[in-house]
């Protein structure tokens, strides 16, 4: 059987009240370098066949804590994973794709930085798995 884990990138500075979908060169801070760390330690018993991230920075930032000291593997970028293009694209799945077309798409429609706040829930810091 296979098995899949998916991880969410770690904290950037922009983690909290803004959207930072597809802001390029938005890599992880400070929490996030060690919650990718923390992350990788968790997963170091555990072999991995394969690791696939999305494009954007915070993503491979985490993947590459991952496969650190991982001789052999490496780290396998999809274009197809990603964030939605904005609330026009939630709406028609057409619109909802990964890659330079779609981010040039999105250029053209994208809302001013102020229209991004939102309110943000308190989520728990840290959720466990007891398998992991």
């Amino acid at each position: 059987m296979t098995t899949v884990i998916l991880l969410r990138h770690g904290m950037t500075a922009m983690t909290g009240p803004v959207l930072a979908g597809w802001t390029p060169q938005l890599h992880l801070d400070e929490r996030g370098r060690a919650q990718a760390s923390a992350v990788a330690q968790r997963l170091a018993p555990l072999p991995l066949d394969a690791v696939v991230s999305s494009p954007l920075d915070r993503c491979l930032d985490t993947a590459a804590a991952v496969v650190a000291g991982r001789p052999g593997t490496a780290v396998e970028v999809d274009e197809h994973l990603g964030e939605c293009q904005g609330p026009a694209s939630w709406s028609l799945p057409s619109r909802c794709g990964a890659g330079p077309a779609s981010r040039e798409r999105a250029a053209d429609r994208a809302p001013a930085p102020a229209s991004l706040a939102r309110h943000r829930p308190a989520w728990p810091a840290a959720v466990s798995v007891p398998w992991l």
